[in-house]
């Protein structure tokens, strides 16, 4: 197993690994932001836009003005796209090729 692993399986998928577990916060993060941006609905409690945003900075790096919503979905997802290049996926579910 490498650093960072993602395993598909027929019970479920496994992120292994530092790089594998922050995709996935990432991809939640990208979800719960476009949440929060177009309907006001808080993914949980605790967290709200500054919190989300304040986030978003923590994994891409770039600062974000507040409300800056969108902006801050359009660089997860480069930031998505550019993980899932160096993330090793193996599918280990039933007739996977």
């Amino acid at each position: 197993m490498s650093t960072a692993d993602v395993t598909l399986t027929d019970g479920g998928t496994m992120y292994a690994g530092a790089d594998a577990t922050l995709y996935f916060k990432a991809a939640h993060l990208r979800a719960a932001l476009r949440l929060f941006a177009r309907t006001g609905i808080k993914p949980t409690r605790g967290v709200g836009g500054r919190q989300l945003m304040a986030l978003a900075t923590e994994i891409t790096g770039k600062p974000y003005k507040a409300r800056a919503y969108d902006q801050a979905v359009a660089d997860l997802d480069v930031w998505l796209q550019t993980m899932r290049g160096a993330l090793h996926v193996e599918d280990q579910r039933e007739g996977a090729a």
